[in-house]
């Protein structure tokens, strides 16, 4: 538990909360910090939303502050069908658009 320290508290507390392991703080941008959740895939969005109520969750923007790694397709299709409202899927798919689109 010594890496959660070189966390932010906000990267602490989600990991926590929802009991996520192989965390790591990454920094794509100087001043921008995002959360690589590894070996997880889209199972780690649903375990993030079954524990931090929507108020949190909107409030850690998920899809922008927190890189989620999507390797199995699979995952993405139960988590859409299973474990998503169509607001948060909507709000996702957003999330995603923003990240391809180049940045000014």
């Amino acid at each position: 538990m010594e890496e959660l320290n070189l966390l932010s508290p906000k990267a602490q507390n989600v990991i926590k909360k929802a009991k996520l392991q192989n965390a790591e703080e990454i920094s794509q941008y100087p001043n921008e910090k995002f959360l690589k959740i590894k070996g997880c895939g889209l199972t780690t969005l649903a375990e993030i939303r079954e524990h931090f109520p929507a108020e949190e969750t909107d409030e850690l923007n998920l899809g922008q502050e927190f890189e989620i790694s999507y390797r199995n397709p699979e995952e993405l299709a139960n988590l859409l069908c299973n474990h998503m409202t169509a607001e948060q899927i909507t709000r996702l798919i957003l999330a995603l658009i923003k990240r391809v689109l180049p940045h000014d």
